[in-house]
């Protein structure tokens, strides 16, 4: 527990997390090392200032510990990235081999024909495009494309707040929507084929990496950092023994 009132940080089985949340430690660490104000950091997680307080407040007291767990972690995404280059290679490349879904054949014909001519679409509202990249439509200019648009159009989200959600201008998220409202039936075809792919990589992980948290927690410390590892334990244990208790 953290001083911040209505806020803990509990051990799960994601790692060290914000309660009620599936909110990371982790994922706090990786905006605070890009240098982003809590503040930001806030809104783009979508936490209570006590929230963010409690989980900066447990990284500064557990500061050894977190960061030996915080590498470790890195390591093991390194892994899984370079199994995942090959095993499957190129994203676009599996989900163009991918029939089209039934009932949207025309559709996906007319979206492949765009694919081959590597066709760029530009929009009234400027200087915002819509873009084909190695990671499918996408704004130009950013790591954001239409499909991370259309999770939070399909969560019934407001364009403002997914705007500012996604950090995008006034004129980004409308040649966004204005694209998406043009070519509703060449986007929902793809996105549809973007899902199905996303969650057979997720069953494939969960499948893969049953075992890997029990494999991990028996690696050696990163060398120099014995005395953080033996004090991160002693937490996992005292975390344990009272999720035992609370049973």
């Amino acid at each position: 527990m953290n001083d911040a009132k209505q806020a803990a940080i509990v051990r799960t089985e994601i790692g060290l997390t914000i309660a009620g949340k599936g909110i990371t430690l982790y994922d706090v660490m990786d905006y605070l090392k890009d240098d982003y104000s809590p503040q930001l950091i806030i809104d783009l997680l979508w936490l209570t200032e006590s929230e963010m307080n409690a989980a900066l407040s447990y990284i500064e007291d557990n500061r050894e510990a977190v960061e030996a767990e915080y590498e470790m972690l890195w390591k093991e995404a390194e892994e899984i990235r370079q199994d995942w280059e090959k095993r499957d290679g190129n994203f676009l490349e599996k989900i163009a081999k991918m029939p089209p879904p039934p009932g949207q054949e025309a559709a996906w014909k007319r979206l492949q024909e765009l694919k081959a001519n590597n066709k760029i679409y530009m929009h009234d509202a400027k200087p915002a495009a819509i873009v084909r990249t190695e990671r499918g439509l996408s704004i130009n200019g950013k790591r954001i494309t239409l499909y991370d648009v259309m999770d939070y159009m399909k969560a019934e989200y407001s364009p403002k707040f997914i705007r500012n959600l996604l950090n995008l201008t006034e004129s980004e998220i409308n040649v966004a929507l204005s694209y998406i409202e043009n070519n509703r039936s060449e986007v929902e075809a793809e996105y549809k084929r973007v899902l199905e792919y996303a969650e057979e990589i997720r069953q494939y992980w969960e499948e893969r990496n049953r075992d890997r948290l029990a494999a991990i927690a028996k690696m050696p410390p990163p060398p120099g950092k014995e005395a953080a590892w033996e004090k991160l334990q002693a937490q996992k244990a005292r975390t344990k023994a009272k999720i035992d208790g609370q049973a």
